[in-house]
């Protein structure tokens, strides 16, 4: 009954350089714009996705092969996720269109956003789809980019930009049978990426260290004590983000160039965690002859603490610190300024090609993810994830390190 959803939209633009004959020698161009448009999805659905349907498994028994209903329950009565968004925006030209301009704002509401819901594993199945929540996301876009230097033989330009988005998860199922306000998309041992009802969505929960009311970790024995609650560790969604873009040119031969920020966001790592657990990264050479006096309180017997004084071995404090139950130990910022790209390249002058039929040659090299040229995470691409899908995202255990690749081009025109 819901195989079809209708998704309206309207936009407008208007140039007011030119209705209102504002062009100088200091406004090139001015115009505003504006959007509204409601769009309907079907999330993460896929065909066949509405009513059981049996799966071949990869194991046959013998030569007969396997056919299994897979754990995900379909809802046949599940709704189309229904996205209604305004935007509007600016744009300048000045000095000639040497100095641009451009910002957008946007608020954008996901109703019955469809979302993978545990239920318990004796019905059958693991999980149910449903209409799970309400998303809302808003924010801003700004870029500017500059003509430098501008002349026959040599040109000089730059690009910025910044985006800040602001998401909030409402209206999750409060029912106490399934997911009492909270809904797990994706995790990693004891860490779960979750949609928390009034937080943004990839919230990282898992289990932390057991503090007093002045936010000191408490240890006993030497060895910092877990919370018995799990609690919020982070969240995957950056504060902010932005680029710088340089791009230069002298006679035949141009140059760009292309630098990324990240502000903000946390990861979970289990390099980190199992490295430092093991005693494979360099953070443990710290203690191994003298012993370690962890940074904390202990109790001091009378409902009180004092700085914790007790000498424990590496061993046991860094097997302590790091492990899996302890995930709070391993959950970093996730700041990063890399130099993304780099390219350089040089267009033939037209008098070398002569008569050779060619109208345009020319050949260059490029280079991809340059270096990373800061970042709070150690040892790791803070970029890293199981996937793009929002419930692999803040995950990393053994991932790939990130590549950097070099490219060679010829572009010929006849």
């Amino acid at each position: 009954n819901a195989n079809s959803f209708f998704y309206p939209g309207v936009t407008g633009s208007v140039i007011l350089s030119e209705m209102f004959d504002l062009k100088n020698d200091y406004l090139s161009y001015l115009k505003v714009r504006g959007g509204w448009s409601e769009v309907g999805s079907a999330g993460p659905l896929a065909p066949y996705s509405l009513e059981p349907s049996f799966q071949f498994s990869t194991q046959p028994w013998g030569s007969t092969p396997v056919a299994f209903l897979p754990g995900d329950l379909w809802n046949p009565d599940i709704k189309n996720e229904t996205t209604t968004e305004v935007e509007v925006g600016l744009e300048a030209k000045l000095l000639k269109n040497r100095l641009r301009f451009d910002v957008t704002y946007y608020d954008k509401e996901t109703e019955d956003v469809i979302m993978r819901k545990a239920i318990d594993g004796a019905s059958g199945n693991s999980n149910f789809w449903d209409n799970a929540a309400t998303i809302t996301n808003n924010g801003i876009e700004l870029s500017l980019g500059a003509d430098i230097i501008k002349n026959e033989n040599f040109n000089l330009g730059v690009n910025v930009n910044w985006a800040k988005n602001k998401n909030l998860v409402n209206d999750i199922d409060d029912d106490p049978t399934t997911d009492n306000g909270q809904i797990v998309l994706g995790g990693l041992w004891n860490v779960d990426i979750v949609a928390q009802e009034g937080e943004a969505v990839g919230a990282i929960y898992g289990p932390g260290f057991l503090r007093n009311d002045d936010g000191d970790i408490i240890y006993e024995n030497g060895l910092p004590q877990r919370d018995a609650t799990v609690k919020k560790l982070g969240n995957i969604n950056a504060d902010w983000q932005g680029g710088l873009g340089l791009n230069a040119s002298y006679k035949n031969f141009s140059l760009s160039t292309l630098f990324d920020v990240k502000k903000g966001g946390e990861i979970y790592s289990q390099t980190n965690s199992w490295g430092k657990y093991a005693g494979v990264l360099e953070e443990t050479l710290q203690g191994r002859e003298t012993g370690v006096v962890g940074t904390g309180v202990m109790s001091d017997g009378n409902g009180g603490y004092v700085p914790n004084d007790v000498v424990v071995t590496a061993s046991q404090f860094y097997k302590t610190t790091y492990s899996q139950n302890i995930a709070e130990s391993s959950v970093y910022d996730a700041s990063f300024i890399k130099w993304r790209e780099l390219a350089l390249t040089y267009n033939v002058p037209s008098k070398i090609l002569g008569q050779s039929g060619i109208n345009q040659l020319s050949f260059g090299v490029s280079v991809r993810n340059l270096a990373i040229l800061y970042k709070e995470v150690p040892h790791i691409d803070p970029e890293s994830a199981f996937s793009s899908s929002t419930g692999q995202q803040g995950l990393e255990y053994a991932q790939t390190p990130s590549t950097r690749s070099v490219g060679f081009n010829l572009n010929v025109k006849f």
